[in-house]
């Protein structure tokens, strides 16, 4: 209880995110420690993330996809998947996605993750802060592949050359 509150007196406000989630369900937004206190006790998740929250926007929120070690294509969401402070999609039904090519920091973010966790296949959330910092909010360790962004044909031979230099083949 005493980490929990010393969390709270030092970022004011979370995101708890369950171990195991997706498309937003579960992701709740908390100002209090009493209220985390609550919600783990009621909820009896044995284990969730918590992260601190950043006013942001979600116009500038940007999901790049690397693949092979190269940025494959970036996307957003439309309006209608983003409620209040998240991408959220309650019937996990995916799409609504909206083409989004990465501006050079989002690029270069994107990048050094792959460098950082020796991935080359992945893809990772990124979004700007009130205060004009961009901030990984999510490594997804399978990019969204979404037909819509690019042509089914293009995704399918960088997946193939992604694997060749992976495997040597």
């Amino acid at each position: 209880e005493t980490a929990i509150r010393n969390i709270f007196d030092k970022w004011g406000c979370v995101l708890v995110k369950p171990r195991y989630g997706a498309f937003g369900v579960g992701i709740c937004k908390l100002e209090n420690a009493d209220r985390l206190i609550d919600l783990i006790d009621f909820s009896q998740i044995g284990t969730v993330y918590v992260e601190k929250f950043y006013e942001n926007s979600m116009k500038d929120w940007c999901g790049v996809n690397v693949v092979g070690g190269e940025i494959l294509y970036g996307y957003g969401k439309r309006e209608s998947k983003i409620k209040d402070y998240k991408v959220f999609d309650r019937n996990q039904k995916g799409g609504e996605m909206i083409l989004r090519k990465p501006n050079p920091e989002q690029e270069k973010i994107a990048l050094a993750v792959a460098k950082a966790t020796g991935m080359d296949f992945f893809g990772v959330d990124i979004i700007k802060s009130k205060d004009d910092k961009y901030l990984v909010i999510d490594m997804n360790t399978f990019p969204g592949i979404y037909p819509d962004m690019m042509e089914p044909k293009k995704i399918a031979i960088q997946f193939k050359i992604a694997i060749k230099k992976r495997f040597g083949h």
